[in-house]
């Protein structure tokens, strides 16, 4: 059961850090 939440976290965390690039990657290509 805790390996279950430590999976979801870990989703979590990395499903957060892809928003992030991709907004970052989106807000690049608008200002060029």
């Amino acid at each position: 059961m805790a390996l279950f939440f430590v999976f979801l976290i870990g989703m979590g965390i990395s499903f957060a850090v892809h928003d992030t690039s991709s907004t970052v990657i989106v807000v690049k290509i608008w200002r060029l």
